[in-house]
């Protein structure tokens, strides 16, 4: 197997960090992409480059394209 390199142009998905204090081991985001489209979707995931909470999928895409 070959290892996994980050990709060339440094967006990509990492969990957000847990604030201090926080009792849950997950925190939860409202999805800018989603918000922005006028529907409410809450992610754990963010872009590491950009900070942005987006979901996985169509939502990172879609963000990066514009």
């Amino acid at each position: 197997k070959q290892p996994n390199e980050a990709p060339d142009d440094k967006h990509y998905q990492e969990p957000i960090p847990v604030p201090e204090n926080f009792k849950r081991s997950k925190y939860f985001k409202n999805c800018k992409q989603c918000t922005k489209n006028k529907t409410r979707k809450q992610t754990q995931l963010q872009c590491k480059e950009c900070t942005v909470p987006l979901c996985a999928g169509k939502c990172f895409e879609s963000w990066h394209k514009e």
